[in-house]
């Protein structure tokens, strides 16, 4: 679904547009408007935010990264908090993660120590390895894909189609509570029973997924 898609879906949802053309998203004049963008937004955030990283579209990042460097920002597409693996390209080696403050914390620990990498860690949008490099390293970084704000009318809601249902009736409930509807309420729970059926379905199917290679 594309955000002109979802926007009309509730407009007409809460019957106070009947159309809205892509133009008028674009401009945004409209306060009406403005605020459906607004509420489909939001809607979309919230559920991207809570699907698992390979439920998200994925990303794929090569760095090659100095000595000299501690820590660095992969593209900006990466989603830092749902990478999914890190490959040392060099010895075609699985890095697992660690926590920055357990690595930090120990005295005279892996965080301290030079030689070939072996874990990963985030700081925000960045990411750092321990031990310290000890020479050039590649790095193959594999994730979801970062959320943006959806602005132009032909983008796509980057949750799986089966999602799209939730963001237009969560935005829904949000409108409804704006025009003080009594029934918002409403729309905002069947969203979230949506949900969370879909996440006990995608749960029980993503192992599967993975034995078979198809992530």
């Amino acid at each position: 679904m594309n955000f002109l898609t979802a926007v009309n879906t509730v407009a007409r949802g809460v019957d106070v547009l009947d159309t809205i053309t892509a133009a008028q998203l674009g401009a945004l004049t409209s306060p009406e408007v403005r605020r459906i963008a607004d509420e489909v937004n939001t809607a979309y955030f919230y559920f991207y935010s809570h699907l698992t990283a390979e439920e998200c579209p994925r990303v794929f990042d090569s760095l090659t990264i100095n000595t000299a460097q501690v820590t660095f920002l992969p593209d900006s597409q990466v989603d830092t908090r749902r990478i999914t693996r890190v490959v040392q390209k060099n010895t075609n080696t699985t890095l697992y993660e660690k926590q920055y403050e357990d690595l930090f914390m120990v005295p005279g620990g892996i965080f301290q120590q030079t030689g070939t990498p072996v874990c990963y860690y985030t700081l925000g949008d960045r990411l750092g390895f321990a031990p310290k490099q000890d020479k050039d390293y590649t790095y193959f970084i594999m994730g979801a894909r970062k959320a943006t704000r959806l602005l132009v009318a032909t983008e796509d809601l980057l949750v799986p189609e089966q999602y799209s249902t939730c963001v237009t009736d969560l935005a829904q409930g949000y409108l409804k509570l704006y025009h003080r509807d009594p029934d918002a309420k409403s729309y905002v729970e069947r969203a979230m029973a949506t949900f969370k059926v879909l996440q006990g379905e995608a749960a029980a199917v993503l192992p599967v997924r993975r034995m078979y290679g198809m992530l």
